[in-house]
């Protein structure tokens, strides 16, 4: 397993090996430096190893429990990680974090036991979210870095149907276009933009859920809620017009907000699953 930091990491281990358990799986892992020379904090090329599995199949999956761990694992310290599996004859599953010793506060193997203790019940769509936060980091590109992490929102979010009252009345609207003399395909068009107003939009079931799991707290001064439905605007500017109204200066500030945001989101998410 190939993992490349997006940024500076605050992690360190000043040994030159550590066992690393996982809850999910009870197994032993051995974290070293690739060169013996050097610990764990020195290193930029670490490697995970473990005792040989019985099957690829149980190697592959438990290759996807630690990569998804490690990509919450990045959320929880904001920092981004880029992972790649790498089927190896051996069972070394090899990726790449720099560090910062004089900056360490955090207890890495407690917080990676703690983290995969939720990996078997995260569900496809929070996986996705997970990489979609950690990918952000990469992108080069500040207004791309801004759409990924609303994209990755958006990626948690599950639309819910719009009141009963509601859908009656577009199903009113619906019979109106089917009966009408238009061409066909802007029947079928205008059909399916209305059978998808059936569910609430996207903007809305993402502001419930920031508003659900981070109710209280603000960014940018102001809720989270009302702070995303910023974001999710300047996104849509972004997407539709490919500017912003916004100063760069300014916009640098929501990048920051809206990351630490996105974080803090799929950490509450993940401990409320």
């Amino acid at each position: 397993m190939t993992i490349e930091v997006a940024k500076d990491s605050t992690v360190a281990i000043g040994s030159k090996s550590a066992s690393l358990v996982l809850a999910a799986d009870n197994r032993k892992y051995v974290l070293r430096p690739l060169d013996p020379t050097k610990s764990i904090s020195q290193a930029r090329t670490l490697l995970i190893e473990s005792k040989r599995f019985t099957s690829k199949d149980n190697s592959a999956k438990a290759a996807e429990r630690l990569r998804r761990t490690l990509l919450l694992f990045g959320v929880r310290q904001q920092i981004g990680l880029g992972i790649t599996v790498e089927y190896l004859p051996s069972t070394v599953l090899r990726f790449k974090m720099p560090y910062e010793p004089e900056r360490d506060t955090l207890d890495v193997r407690k917080t990676l036991k703690d983290l995969s203790s939720k990996i078997n019940i995260v569900s496809e769509k929070h996986a996705l979210a997970l990489e979609l936060y950690n990918a952000a980091h990469f992108e080069a590109s500040k207004r791309a870095r801004f759409i990924t992490f609303v994209v990755a929102v958006e990626s948690l979010s599950s639309r819910e149907d719009r009141s009963k009252e509601a859908r009656e009345y577009i199903e009113r609207c619906l019979k109106l276009v089917n009966n009408s003399s238009l061409p066909n395909d802007a029947k079928q068009s205008l059909a399916a933009s209305l059978g998808n107003l059936k569910k609430d939009s996207i903007g809305i079931t993402c502001r419930k859920l920031v508003s659900k799991h981070l109710g209280t707290k603000n960014y940018q001064g102001k809720t989270a809620k009302d702070f995303f439905q910023e974001c999710y605007n300047m996104r849509s500017d972004l997407v539709h017009e490919g500017k912003l109204k916004t100063k760069s200066l300014l916009f640098d500030s929501f990048i920051i907000n809206l990351d630490r945001m996105v974080s803090d989101l799929l950490v509450a998410v993940t401990e409320n699953v």
